[in-house]
């Protein structure tokens, strides 16, 4: 899948913001990922803001896929470390 599609999905839920800790509060593991992918619980804003995304989750494990692109640079045109 594409990064607009998984754009697509994590926006046709609920997008970016804060969850509810009584929303979280019972979650472990994977779980609250797992809630982000299926548009049940909001994705933190920084992901639009770094332009990144949840690509899946499981327990151990989460892959995020960005793209880096000029204000995300450092001098010598390659990605922060950090991203």
């Amino acid at each position: 899948m594409n990064t607009t599609a998984w754009r697509a999905i994590m926006d046709g839920g609920i997008g970016p913001g804060l969850s509810r800790i009584d929303r979280v509060i019972s979650l472990s593991g994977a779980q609250p990922f797992e809630a982000m992918l299926a548009g049940q619980l909001p994705y933190p804003q920084v992901a639009k803001t770094l332009d990144f995304l949840l690509i899946s989750a499981r327990d151990g494990a989460a892959v995020f896929q960005g793209t880096p692109a000029g204000a995300r640079l450092n001098p010598r045109a390659t990605p922060q470390s950090a991203l």
